[in-house]
This record gives C-alpha cells, structure tokens and sequence, in this order.
C-alpha cells in the first residue's frame, strides 16, 4: 500500500503542474467609460459641479463602478480653469483600469472676444452728426457669465465699459460713469445691444458728456 501511495504522488504533482499552467492569468485592467460630455463645459458661477461620473467593467469581476475612485476639484467661479479629473477602479487580480475627463470653465460670450472693425455714428443735439472709424478689442469677462467688455466705446480713448447678454441675441448696456476722451472727461454711458450673428454687433446707445446729450449707435464688423 505505501508502494502504491508512494508511485501517486509523482502523478497528483504533475496533475497540479499541468492544472497551473492551464489555468489563465488575469492581466486585464478593467474598462472604465466615463459618463456624459468629455470635454465637459461649465460656464462661470454655475452652482457646485455636479460630476456625471462614469461606470467600470472587468471581464473577471464584472460591474466595478462601486469600486470607482476619483478625485474632483473644479472651482467655477473663474473662467479659463481648466482642470482633468481622474476615474480608477482596480479588479480582483490588482489590474487598474483609468479614465480622465476634462473639464473647461468658460463664459458664454467668449465666442465674441478679438478684434473688431467698428464704425460709430453719433448724433449731437445740434450741429452735424459725428462719424469714425476705429479698431475694437471685446474681452469676456473672468468672473461674470455672459458679460464682456470693450476698450474704447464710442471711439473714446479709455472708454472701457462692459455689456450684458440677457438672450441669445439682445444685450443691455447698464449706465455707467467714467472719465474718458481726449480731453478727459467725465462720460456716461447706457443703451442695448443687438448680436446680429458672430461677427456682427450693433449698438444703440447714448452718450452724455457734461450738459450735451449725444444719441450714438455702433456697428461692430469682425475683423
């Protein structure tokens, strides 16, 4: 009997030999897909970003989206943030699958920035009406959606006054105070504006410089 036992063992070693190199090794990390738009835009001052998330799959273990670990930080409060946000999930086995989302933080006028050709018309009380041309630079605004700001409004050298886009199309110039001009002088500004389309703005507006009230509209062509 012990003979017998003794000639199996040669036998039952090379059984597990052969089961071990049969047996398939896991070296597939799991598939990770990440939810929603990549890159992902948030405009300026939107509530807490809310990530959408995404799921993971191992050919091993299945859903691994509990298993999910990510890390996120977006501060939408500045424009120009850009930020990547990381998703990883490990199987069984110690395979990592990763994933990466980027996020963009922008303004909705930022299709308007650059360089434009403006010819402005402006109609004193009385006399003859007053017409240039010049070159104007729209900046969107870093912390305020929907709002963006010219240089030299009315061909008024300092003349930096901003607008507010309230539809696709409409804009209001709120009243504003500042020095400006060649002499300086204290001008005040409001009106409303109306995008034509991305490279045609006009605005209606008017002008008051001490006691003369000015009745202005300029056209921006871009460049």
């Amino acid at each position: 009997m012990k003979t017998s036992t003794l000639r199996l063992i040669p036998c039952l070693l090379f059984g597990l030999l052969v089961l071990s190199a049969c047996e398939k090794k896991d070296d597939t990390p799991p598939i990770l897909t990440i939810l929603g738009d990549n890159p992902l835009l948030v405009t300026i001052g939107d509530q807490d970003y809310v990530d959408p998330g995404a799921t993971a799959a191992d050919e091993t273990d299945g859903d691994l989206t509990s298993a999910i670990e990510k890390e996120v930080n977006v501060n939408v409060n500045l424009k120009g943030n850009n930020y990547t946000i990381t998703y990883s999930a490990k199987d069984a086995a110690g395979n990592t699958g990763t994933a990466t989302r980027y996020v963009f933080v922008v303004n909705q006028t930022d299709y308007l920035a650059g360089t434009w050709n403006v010819t402005d018309n402006k109609i004193p009380p009385t006399g003859t009406p007053i017409q240039t041309t010049y070159q104007e630079t729209i900046i969107a605004d870093d912390t305020l959606d929907n709002r963006f700001w010219v240089n030299r409004f009315g061909n008024n050298d300092n003349a930096r006054i901003y607008l507010d886009r309230v539809t696709a199309t409409q804009c209001q110039l709120p009243q504003q105070e500042l020095t400006c001009g060649n002499p300086p002088a204290l001008h005040r500004f409001f009106g409303s504006a109306t995008i034509l389309d991305t490279n045609q703005i006009i605005i209606n507006y008017t002008e008051i410089v001490g006691s003369t009230t000015y009745s202005g509209s300029s056209t921006f062509v871009r460049r």
